[in-house]
């Protein structure tokens, strides 16, 4: 099976205080994401959201479950020129 690490992911959680949360003590350990805004097409109340590579999901799922923090949705960034369109991950 074959990857392609340089998929791109966004990562929506229920509350900003949770995607900041989670997003420092993944910095901390020295791996590169960003946090963002959410972008308007995806319907959620938080307005800000982690976007990683697709080969760190687990890795933010992991540190997620271990501060009982609940990632709401993933979403695959598909890139269509200028603009992206977004892809529901199941997990």
């Amino acid at each position: 099976m074959s990857f392609d690490f340089l998929n791109e992911c966004i990562l929506v959680f229920e509350s900003d205080n949770e995607a900041n949360f989670i997003y420092n003590n993944i910095i901390r350990k020295g791996f590169s994401i960003q946090l963002v805004s959410k972008p308007c097409v995806i319907s959620s109340p938080c307005t800000q959201c982690i976007k990683l590579r697709e080969e760190y999901i687990n890795m933010v799922k992991k540190e997620s479950e271990k501060n009982d923090i609940k990632i709401k949705e993933i979403y695959k960034i598909i890139k269509n020129g200028y603009r992206n369109s977004y892809e529901l991950i199941s997990f």
